[in-house]
């Protein structure tokens, strides 16, 4: 586990997101007929957003984010100090939900929600797992310029607001990693 309540370190976070998805490619294959295969491509810039080190940070460039944190410019006592890190911190601590959802299989609910209003964020397909007091919820966006779909947000919901519950579900039948050239 990458994450946990009482332990948080960016730069394992960091390195874990590079070793494990950095510029990899996936297809999960769905039972729903009018999106068979989910294409996805992770990257490093993607994370800084995914996980709320935006929001805690004075360096608004994922880019300059991630080389802060790969030189531990950026630690977590550092944005600890910042007066949104509890936003952040909650987006961290569910790291370990990609694990699930792209390696261990523990995720089988995926939503399609291009249809859905109000749909602020735009999200095309959503992975969400029921929690004790909440819903974590990793959504994802189809680049438009591009035929693959990006991580957009990784949150949080409470269990009355979450419109995800009420919105058709179909299953993972299984997920290909890609192998680059």
């Amino acid at each position: 586990m990458c994450c946990e309540t009482n332990h948080i370190h960016l730069l394992n976070i960091l390195n874990d997101y590079i070793d494990n998805f950095h510029n990899k490619d996936i297809i999960i294959h769905t039972n729903y007929k009018k999106l068979e295969a989910i294409k996805i491509h992770f990257h490093k810039n993607d994370l800084p957003h995914l996980l709320g080190w935006d929001k805690s940070s004075s360096l608004t460039s994922a880019k300059k984010i991630c080389d802060a944190i790969s030189k531990e410019k950026i630690t977590h006592k550092s944005i600890k100090k910042h007066h949104r890190y509890s936003e952040s911190k909650r987006r961290m601590l569910q790291y370990n939900f990609l694990h699930d959802i792209f390696f261990h299989g523990g995720i089988n609910a995926c939503v399609m929600t291009r249809d859905m209003k109000p749909n602020n964020m735009n999200l095309d397909v959503v992975f969400y797992e029921e929690k004790i007091e909440e819903f974590v919820v990793l959504g994802l966006r189809k680049k438009i310029d591009a035929e693959f779909f990006v991580l957009t947000t990784l949150h949080t919901t409470g269990k009355i607001n979450c419109p995800y519950n009420y919105r058709r579900k179909t299953s993972i039948r299984f997920i290909e990693w890609q192998s680059k050239p």
